[in-house]
């Protein structure tokens, strides 16, 4: 919490990577006025459930935005922030359109994950899958990783011989292999579908030689020329309450459209 009495802007980070990390980034937020919520994803560290990525994102998001607007020390104004996974729960999260919620700003976060993250056009995304799945999505914490290694694993011949080299159960893994093709299981975890739902200004951040900046940059056209944001023409006001504005910057690269500035 900030110095003062309050209540405070808010800022929400939720993670599978553990919260405590994030103590750090948390104090830049603090000492500019604002309170920090760092939440471990559904199935991860501290929280309950079980992890299953991307699935959950909507609803738990939407529901940690709902609980934290109506805490005391909130004054109702809630923005999202974080990068790669941390920048995947937000447009889940956004597309309920809490009034708490003024802003987010998500950063390396694919929309399409079986065409931008698991596939990448048709191609099986091996360092994705494997790596990823097994280093986060196995169990609450992270397993012991240190008895083999990654080039052995990728060319073993599927998951369950994964399994059997590893010795723990690879779940995530199986199941993002057995979906091989766009069916309903990535249908509902597409955000591209979900675009049409956003309603509030985004500050969408891209490396320029990043394996997801094209996720990155689909969001920012889908969200910022629709007709519920606004027309490519201009029109960016929202409610009469706040310019709703969506720019894209590629670090190091260049800045599209930073129409106006916005604080929560």
């Amino acid at each position: 919490m900030p110095d003062g009495k309050g209540p405070f802007p808010t800022v929400i980070v939720r993670t599978p990577y553990h919260r405590v990390g994030l103590q750090g980034t948390a104090r830049r937020f603090t000492t500019r006025g604002y309170a920090f919520v760092a939440q471990d994803c559904r199935g991860k560290y501290d929280s309950d459930g079980v992890f299953t990525p991307l699935v959950h994102e909507a609803a738990d998001g939407q529901a940690t935005i709902d609980w934290v607007a109506n805490q005391k020390w909130c004054n109702g104004r809630i923005g999202l922030w974080g990068r790669s996974y941390l920048g995947i729960v937000q447009i889940p999260a956004a597309s309920g359109g809490h009034e708490a919620l003024r802003c987010m700003a998500p950063s390396v976060a694919p929309g399409s994950f079986f065409r931008d993250w698991l596939r990448y056009d048709g191609c099986f995304a091996l360092g994705n899958a494997i790596r990823w799945s097994l280093t986060h999505a196995t169990c609450r914490n992270q397993p012991p990783l240190n008895h083999f290694t990654w080039d052995e694993l990728n060319c073993l011949p599927n998951p369950d011989a994964i399994a059997d080299r590893v010795g723990f159960d690879t779940p995530v893994l199986s199941q993002w292999a057995s979906h091989d093709h766009y069916d309903e299981y990535w249908e509902q975890i597409d955000q591209c579908l979900m675009h049409e739902q956003i309603k509030v200004p985004g500050f969408h951040v891209g490396g320029w030689f990043d394996h997801l900046t094209r996720g990155q940059f689909d969001a920012y056209q889908n969200i910022r020329f629709q007709p519920t944001v606004g027309q490519s023409t201009g029109a960016t006001n929202f409610s009469g309450l706040l310019t709703n504005v969506h720019c894209l910057t590629v670090p190091m690269c260049f800045t599209i459209e930073v129409q106006n500035s916005h604080r929560l």
